[in-house]
């Protein structure tokens, strides 16, 4: 995928905002040892996260963001990942709709009994600037769908 031109952005923007283009979903989101709201952790133990996206563009590639928090506020995150763009590499198409699955397991050291609120983001790719100072990227998107769940830390 090129990057597109500014203009290309903003007419994409106002193209997805109108539901010309329609927006890709987060059509499941599930931690699978969280058993009626509660995670039970030890020394070691895992968070193992599980995600369905469906109507992604080919076209384009996407990122997802994940974030752990304490609370609803962004500035107590205890966790944070970003997955890097994928494309339609790792995409499957079903019936003309592409999809895409995911699996991430993630140490659970970080978190201690209290409440917690995870945060699942998909952004479509619309550019990527090469920032040279520090040999990274920094991708300018488009936020298209967002999840959270939350639950409640308890040890064993």
């Amino acid at each position: 995928m090129e990057n597109l031109t500014e203009e290309e952005i903003k007419r994409h923007i106002k193209l997805s905002n109108s539901g010309e283009i329609s927006k890709a979903v987060i059509f499941s989101l599930k931690i699978k040892e969280v058993k009626e709201g509660v995670l039970e952790i030890s020394r070691d133990s895992m968070l193992t996260l599980r995600f369905r996206l469906v109507n992604l563009d080919p076209e384009f590639r996407y990122v997802i963001f994940t974030h752990i928090n304490e609370s609803e506020e962004p500035q107590n995150t205890v966790f944070e990942h970003i997955i890097e763009p994928f494309d339609k590499n790792i995409m499957v198409e079903e019936s003309g709709d592409f999809t895409a699955e995911g699996l991430m397991k993630f140490p659970t050291d970080n978190l201690s009994e209290g409440n917690y609120f995870l945060t699942l983001t998909l952004a479509k790719v619309l550019s990527v600037v090469e920032v040279k100072e520090v040999n990274d990227e920094k991708f300018n998107g488009l936020i298209q769908d967002s999840k959270k769940l939350t639950f409640e830390v308890k040890e064993k």
